[in-house]
């Protein structure tokens, strides 16, 4: 194993939001895992649903009356009447400190940071949307960020009322670095990840894909057991965990860490496959001796 690859950093993101547009409808739940090495870094619940939030109808009919207990898990005391952006604000301060952390840890240790999440046209999006509104929050909260500002070539070094705490790929430690962070759709990661999955898995009509892609993966594939029981709920700490531990355990197989399972046949099988064997071909005119 020594020669083997190191797997990245893997901090996977979910987003629980009241409705189709963030800019009107805003984001009510943050979930985060971090993986390193099999082990869990991160796991982070953050909840912003309040009486307050206008949900967009489609999604109150669609999906909050369908997932109460995910409402619940997420569900806050209202905002202080004099700062209704609290949970907002504080939300995306948690999400960047998390990414920070990461992104120091990659740095030290020489490992990528893998940004997933299972829809990357929604929850990155989104997360950028945040750091937009609250980016002198951001550089508030992050004053070393700020500092770097001043150490830049003075070609390049915006004046001071123009500096952004910038989104989405740049780095959340260096204002001048770009694509550290790396974003990665892990529901579409999943084809191609494992030597022959697309030609050999069969996927019932109608089927999930990420669902299958799964569960034919645990069949082929010695997983590991994952140290936490979640199922994709909804609840966003769930989601994220789900998430990042599938997407792990498929970068374990294509390192070759984690190996395809070894088939047994016991004498009754094999015997029988024989046997099937003969009368197929005695049907087309062959004869075979068994020893």
């Amino acid at each position: 194993m020594d020669d083997l690859p190191l797997l990245p950093i893997i901090q996977s993101l979910d987003l629980e939001s009241s409705g189709s547009d963030c800019t009107i409808y805003p984001p009510v739940g943050l979930g985060i895992c971090t993986l390193l090495d099999w082990q869990t870094l991160d796991l982070v619940r953050y909840k912003a649903f309040h009486s307050q939030v206008e949900v967009e109808i489609d999604c109150q009919v669609r999906f909050w009356d369908v997932n109460k207990a995910a409402k619940q898990a997420i569900t806050v005391p209202d905002p202080p009447k004099d700062d209704p952006d609290y949970y907002l604000r504080n939300m995306i301060i948690k999400f960047v400190e998390v990414t920070r952390s990461n992104e120091r840890l990659a740095e030290n240790t020489g490992r990528k940071l893998h940004l997933i999440s299972d829809n990357a046209a929604f929850d990155p999006q989104i997360i950028n949307e945040l750091i937009s509104r609250f980016s002198s929050d951001l550089l508030k909260a992050f004053p070393d960020y700020k500092a770097e500002f001043a150490n830049l070539p003075e070609n390049i070094r915006p004046e001071e009322k123009k500096q952004r705490f910038k989104r989405l790929p740049w780095s959340f430690l260096h204002p001048n670095v770009w694509g550290s962070i790396k974003s990665i759709d892990s529901s579409d990661v999943m084809f191609g990840m494992v030597p022959d999955f697309n030609r050999n898995r069969k996927v019932k009509k109608n089927q999930a894909a990420s669902l299958s892609n799964w569960d034919w993966i645990v069949k082929e594939y010695d997983v590991p057991k994952a140290p936490e029981n979640y199922t994709h709920d909804h609840i966003p700490d769930h989601d994220a965990y789900v998430d990042a531990w599938q997407y792990y355990v498929m970068l374990g197989i294509k390192s070759g860490m984690i190996k395809k399972k070894r088939v047994i046949e016991s004498k009754a099988t094999s015997l029988r496959a024989r046997m099937e064997g003969e009368i197929s071909l005695r049907k087309i005119g062959f004869k075979r001796k068994f020893r």
